[in-house]
């Protein structure tokens, strides 16, 4: 398992980074659309109906557009993060 983790260190924190980030963008974006919904009179809507509505679609590529910021990140990452057969760790 050691030699696993040493091996695909930086995949697995880039996917953890990943979901983190996903998560919590979802979870806020939920919140504040539902106050948005209620601001103008019309019901909430539950989780899974915000999962496939235009706002939460929108948000995410929108966030998702941030190339730079993503390439920093794993540039910074393969300093210190090894990924077996990967020529940039």
């Amino acid at each position: 398992m050691r030699k696993f983790l040493r091996d695909n260190g930086l995949s697995l924190t880039l996917v953890v980074i990943t979901l983190l980030t996903l998560g919590g963008q979802l979870v806020v974006g939920w919140h504040a659309f539902n106050e948005e919904l209620q601001d103008y009179g019309r019901p909430s809507l539950a989780f899974g109906q915000y999962l496939t509505s235009g706002h939460c679609i929108e948000a995410v590529f929108e966030n998702w557009e941030s190339e730079f910021l993503q390439m920093g990140l794993y540039v910074l990452l393969t300093v210190w993060l090894y990924q077996k057969g990967s020529s940039e760790s």
